[in-house]
């Protein structure tokens, strides 16, 4: 039986993945063209910044919302859930991407290629670390869940609080880096799903909109000026308010935008958050290819238009790939799925 989905966590999910595509077109320029804030087209940079600074801990907390239910399947459902979901498609798309990333080399920013993909049961490879550090986030849960079932959340909690109030200052051995940077917000996830399944009246959500995004656009400032000083530790802990307000914004604008269900525009923006698995691991093919023929072939100077397109190509892509991969009954190939 198909459990009923939650329209205000879909669209929230398909905000989120947008974030992520068009995070990934504008850092793909900043590399490539070497950006910052002196130099030209500077803006791209910032918007980079805003884009980092709360799009993927805005994932990881929505990743959360459902651990409490998936705890509750035996412990081996539960593991083969998580080795489907998340490293089954980890390991299919790494090498798909690794080997054509490896005729590509000489092109891309990163050079990524057989050598990386070799290494990627122990180091995550490329944009996929999202999927390795969330295999092992809910491993945690499942270990410290059976072993305190009913203390493991409030210990989590301070745990991931622990680890990133000590994360700047630890050693870039295996995840750990990532793990303690991200954790937290994994773990205020899982607290969080009431506040999309308990009803409450428009003008509060407005209001809560309203305030958070007042918070985020101070924040964000803060956050901007502090990298600009170049005051790196100071930056890491704004980053966590920036962070925090900017998935408050995210979520509160999910929800009022799930009372027009309805809506062609607002049904686009759920089926992305549907499928945004399959957005996440196929849009990272087109986007680089895109964005290297815009740049080094057809010599397109205007950065903020090549940003565009190879989002918009990148989007296109993912969503022909994944209607071809399920029309072709291909989903249990490429993501485990009947």
């Amino acid at each position: 039986m198909q459990k009923k989905r939650i329209h205000a966590i879909d669209i929230a999910k398909g905000m989120a993945i947008l974030l992520v595509v068009f995070g990934h077109a504008v850092q793909g320029i900043n590399s490539s063209e070497h950006l910052g804030f002196t130099t030209a087209w500077s803006s791209i940079y910032v918007a980079k910044a805003v884009i980092y600074s709360f799009h993927m801990p805005a994932f990881f907390i929505l990743s959360g919302l459902f651990v409490d239910h998936w705890l509750r399947k035996p412990t081996k459902v539960a593991l083969w859930d998580k080795i489907k979901r998340l490293a089954y498609p980890y390991f299919v798309w790494s090498i798909i991407l690794g080997t054509i990333m490896q005729v590509v080399q000489q092109y891309t920013n990163g050079g990524l290629g057989f050598k990386e993909l070799v290494q990627a049961p122990i180091v995550p490879f490329s944009e996929y670390w999202f999927l390795y550090l969330l295999f092992f986030f809910f491993m945690t849960y499942l270990i410290v869940g059976r072993l305190w079932p009913r203390g493991y959340k409030p210990l989590l909690l301070i745990v991931g609080a622990a680890l990133f109030i000590s994360y700047p200052f630890l050693p870039d051995v295996w995840i750990l880096l990532r793990f303690s940077k991200f954790f937290i917000f994994f773990a205020l996830g899982t607290y969080l799903l009431d506040f999309f399944t308990v009803e409450e009246k428009r003008k509060q959500t407005w209001l809560g909109l309203g305030v958070s995004t007042g918070a985020f656009v101070c924040v964000e400032t803060l956050y901007i000026l502090v990298l600009r000083a170049n005051l790196t530790h100071l930056a890491d802990y704004v980053w966590f308010f920036t962070a925090i307000m900017g998935t408050a914004m995210l979520c509160y604008a999910a929800k009022l935008i799930a009372h027009q269900a309805n809506h062609w525009s607002v049904k686009a923006l759920e089926y992305t958050g549907v499928i945004s698995m399959q957005i996440y691991v196929m849009h990272i093919i087109p986007l680089a290819g895109t964005r290297i023929f815009l740049l080094r072939f057809a010599h397109v100077t205007n950065l903020w238009l090549v940003a565009i397109i190879i989002f918009i190509v990148a989007l296109i892509f993912s969503y022909l790939g994944s209607y071809v991969i399920k029309r072709c009954h291909l989903n249990e190939w490429f993501f485990a799925e009947k």
